[in-house]
């Protein structure tokens, strides 16, 4: 999904229009220096990753030398005892209320909490087997 919407961002660019040959790393420049006008510099990594393979590949004597935007510290907001009882109080079943348990106190990822099965918890042991995670595909 990643590799498809990079190649759909491409496709917005000149550089998409140019012989790989003919790329020269002013235009590789370019293109990432507008890319991170309108996205996050993540984005434009990833993206860059999947074009710079590509010159690997196809053109192996080709060098690029680009510099991406600096990374972003993401701001984590980390709910507080109040905030996850709201949370819970609103829950509507003990499905959703133990996905919002489990990603409140747990460790548990998103995807890991949306595939945890009835299966997966040992009520001997007071253990939750984590062997799945659902993602948007």
């Amino acid at each position: 999904m990643g590799y498809r919407s990079a190649l759909r961002r491409l496709d917005n660019y000149a550089l998409s229009k140019m012989s790989m040959d003919r790329v020269r790393n002013t235009d590789v420049q370019f293109f990432v220096s507008e890319l991170a006008k309108n996205i996050s510099p993540k984005t434009v990594s990833n993206t860059f990753g999947l074009i710079s393979s590509a010159f690997k590949m196809l053109l192996p004597d080709m060098q690029l030398h680009v510099t991406l935007p600096a990374k972003q510290k993401q701001q984590m907001y980390i709910p507080n005892a109040q905030d996850v009882q709201k949370l819970l109080d609103s829950c509507q079943t003990t499905e959703v209320k133990l996905a919002v348990l489990f990603a409140a106190i747990g460790t548990m990822r998103r995807g890991e909490t949306c595939a945890v099965k009835f299966s997966d918890v040992d009520f001997k042991n007071n253990t939750i087997s984590v062997n799945k995670s659902y993602v948007k595909i």
